[in-house]
């Protein structure tokens, strides 16, 4: 239970930063899903920080969705995905205007 709220909590902390950064950069862009509002970031910020990103919500999105077959992320992957979201949020804070 634990898990699924740090990993829910990570994504809506992604998913805020995401919010703010589109209507700062690209108007519009925020209301549209979080999913192509990711796939826009690399034209935005590096590459490598984009797809960090993207690897991250992903996961978290799975780790927050009951699995029938009982497999839940590791404590280990959701300090990792955490890390990784908090280092996403301070570059899209960065690249704020």
């Amino acid at each position: 239970l634990f898990r699924s709220a740090s990993a829910l909590l990570a994504r809506q902390a992604l998913e805020v930063a995401l919010k703010t950064f589109w209507s700062k950069v690209a108007p519009g862009v925020e209301e549209s899903s979080v999913r192509a509002q990711i796939l826009c970031l690399e034209r935005f910020i590096s590459s490598d920080i984009a797809r960090e990103a993207a690897h991250s919500w992903s996961g978290l999105s799975r780790s927050c969705h009951h699995h029938p077959n009982g497999v839940i992320a590791s404590a280990d992957d959701l300090r990792h995905a955490a890390t990784s979201v908090a280092a996403s949020i301070d570059v899209l804070e960065g690249a704020c205007p």
